[in-house]
Protein backbone atom coordinates (compact mmCIF):
# COMPACT_ATOMS: atom_id res chain seq x y z
CA UNK A 1 0.00 0.00 0.00
CA UNK A 2 1.05 3.80 -0.98
CA UNK A 3 0.66 5.05 2.76
CA UNK A 4 1.06 8.66 1.05
CA UNK A 5 -2.45 8.06 -0.68
CA UNK A 6 -4.36 8.04 2.44
CA UNK A 7 -5.65 11.56 4.00
CA UNK A 8 -5.61 10.71 7.64
CA UNK A 9 -8.91 13.09 7.99
CA UNK A 10 -10.54 10.82 5.63
CA UNK A 11 -9.66 8.11 7.48
CA UNK A 12 -10.96 9.42 10.41
CA UNK A 13 -14.57 10.42 9.28
CA UNK A 14 -15.09 6.85 7.01
CA UNK A 15 -14.21 5.03 10.14
CA UNK A 16 -16.35 7.68 12.49
CA UNK A 17 -19.32 7.52 9.92
CA UNK A 18 -18.97 3.18 9.78
CA UNK A 19 -18.83 3.58 13.58
CA UNK A 20 -22.29 5.97 13.50
CA UNK A 21 -24.22 3.00 11.30
CA UNK A 22 -22.89 0.10 13.01
CA UNK A 23 -24.16 1.53 16.75
CA UNK A 24 -26.71 3.87 16.36
CA UNK A 25 -29.53 1.76 16.55
CA UNK A 26 -32.00 4.41 15.92
CA UNK A 27 -30.18 6.18 18.96
CA UNK A 28 -27.73 9.23 18.59
CA UNK A 29 -23.96 8.19 18.67
CA UNK A 30 -21.79 10.79 20.63
CA UNK A 31 -18.44 11.70 19.45
CA UNK A 32 -16.63 10.95 22.80
CA UNK A 33 -18.06 7.37 22.51
CA UNK A 34 -16.74 6.92 18.55
CA UNK A 35 -13.55 8.13 19.75
CA UNK A 36 -12.90 6.08 22.25
CA UNK A 37 -13.79 2.65 20.34
CA UNK A 38 -11.93 3.96 17.70
CA UNK A 39 -9.14 5.36 19.90
CA UNK A 40 -9.45 8.47 18.15
CA UNK A 41 -8.29 12.01 19.97
CA UNK A 42 -11.99 13.76 20.04
CA UNK A 43 -9.95 17.19 19.99
CA UNK A 44 -9.43 15.65 16.11
CA UNK A 45 -13.12 13.76 15.38
CA UNK A 46 -15.22 16.61 16.03
CA UNK A 47 -13.99 19.24 13.35
CA UNK A 48 -14.70 16.24 11.07
CA UNK A 49 -18.28 15.68 12.60
CA UNK A 50 -19.53 18.77 11.67
CA UNK A 51 -17.77 18.89 8.64
CA UNK A 52 -20.02 16.14 8.17
CA UNK A 53 -22.98 17.49 9.30
CA UNK A 54 -22.90 20.23 7.19
CA UNK A 55 -22.80 18.57 3.83
CA UNK A 56 -25.42 16.13 4.87
CA UNK A 57 -23.37 12.66 5.84
CA UNK A 58 -24.13 12.55 9.09
CA UNK A 59 -27.18 14.93 11.45
CA UNK A 60 -26.14 16.16 14.83
CA UNK A 61 -28.68 15.98 17.68
CA UNK A 62 -28.40 18.08 20.69
CA UNK A 63 -29.17 17.57 24.34
CA UNK A 64 -28.63 14.94 26.96
CA UNK A 65 -28.77 11.96 24.73
CA UNK A 66 -27.74 14.00 21.67
CA UNK A 67 -24.71 12.82 19.23
CA UNK A 68 -24.96 11.62 15.63
CA UNK A 69 -27.21 9.84 13.52
CA UNK A 70 -26.85 8.82 10.04
CA UNK A 71 -28.72 11.19 7.70
CA UNK A 72 -29.33 8.63 4.97
CA UNK A 73 -29.54 4.85 4.94
CA UNK A 74 -25.74 3.47 5.25
CA UNK A 75 -26.38 1.81 1.92
CA UNK A 76 -27.04 5.07 0.18
CA UNK A 77 -23.55 6.66 1.90
CA UNK A 78 -20.45 6.33 -0.01
CA UNK A 79 -16.96 6.65 0.59
CA UNK A 80 -16.66 9.06 -2.33
CA UNK A 81 -19.01 11.22 -0.91
CA UNK A 82 -17.48 10.91 2.82
CA UNK A 83 -14.30 11.87 1.31
CA UNK A 84 -15.82 15.00 -0.66
CA UNK A 85 -17.67 16.08 2.67
CA UNK A 86 -14.74 16.22 4.80
CA UNK A 87 -12.60 17.92 1.97
CA UNK A 88 -14.72 20.56 0.87
CA UNK A 89 -13.85 24.09 1.45
CA UNK A 90 -10.17 22.90 2.34
CA UNK A 91 -8.41 23.97 -0.90
CA UNK A 92 -5.74 26.33 -0.04
CA UNK A 93 -4.79 28.40 -3.15
CA UNK A 94 -1.30 29.86 -3.11
CA UNK A 95 1.04 27.34 -4.53
CA UNK A 96 3.53 27.65 -6.94
CA UNK A 97 3.87 27.77 -10.64
CA UNK A 98 4.94 23.80 -10.60
CA UNK A 99 2.30 22.86 -7.91
CA UNK A 100 -0.47 24.67 -10.14
CA UNK A 101 0.46 23.25 -13.58
CA UNK A 102 1.85 19.89 -13.07
CA UNK A 103 1.54 18.53 -9.79
CA UNK A 104 -2.30 19.36 -8.95
CA UNK A 105 -3.21 18.45 -12.18
CA UNK A 106 -1.40 14.73 -11.75
CA UNK A 107 -2.84 14.48 -8.53
CA UNK A 108 -6.45 15.52 -9.35
CA UNK A 109 -6.04 13.04 -11.67
CA UNK A 110 -5.40 10.44 -9.19
CA UNK A 111 -8.06 11.19 -6.75
CA UNK A 112 -10.28 11.77 -9.65
CA UNK A 113 -9.88 7.75 -10.81
CA UNK A 114 -9.59 7.03 -7.08
CA UNK A 115 -12.86 8.92 -6.30
CA UNK A 116 -14.83 6.72 -9.09
CA UNK A 117 -14.05 3.44 -7.68
CA UNK A 118 -14.81 4.93 -3.87
CA UNK A 119 -18.29 5.65 -5.37
CA UNK A 120 -18.67 2.03 -5.66
CA UNK A 121 -18.08 1.43 -1.45
CA UNK A 122 -20.92 2.38 0.64
CA UNK A 123 -20.82 2.38 4.03
CA UNK A 124 -23.33 -0.33 4.18
CA UNK A 125 -20.09 -2.59 2.57
CA UNK A 126 -17.99 -1.67 4.94
CA UNK A 127 -20.42 -2.29 8.67
CA UNK A 128 -20.97 -5.61 7.01
CA UNK A 129 -17.15 -6.11 6.70
CA UNK A 130 -16.68 -4.97 9.95
CA UNK A 131 -19.02 -7.41 11.46
CA UNK A 132 -17.49 -9.57 9.12
CA UNK A 133 -13.72 -9.03 10.82
CA UNK A 134 -15.68 -8.94 14.56
CA UNK A 135 -14.92 -5.53 14.69
CA UNK A 136 -18.02 -4.37 15.48
CA UNK A 137 -20.90 -6.09 16.79
CA UNK A 138 -23.16 -7.79 14.46
CA UNK A 139 -27.10 -6.35 14.43
CA UNK A 140 -29.79 -7.55 12.41
CA UNK A 141 -30.71 -4.86 10.18
CA UNK A 142 -32.73 -1.84 11.94
CA UNK A 143 -33.22 1.48 11.07
CA UNK A 144 -29.75 3.10 10.70
CA UNK A 145 -31.24 6.92 9.95
CA UNK A 146 -33.81 9.33 10.82
CA UNK A 147 -36.39 11.17 8.63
Amino acid sequence: MHRFLFDKKIILAIEAVVDIAAHARGRPVQARDIAKRQNIPQRHLEPVMQKLAREGIVKGQRGPNGGYLMSRERRNVTIAQIAKAVRAGDLDTDFSDLATKVVIPAWFDASTEALSIFEAITVEDLVKSAEKEGVVESSEQTADFTI
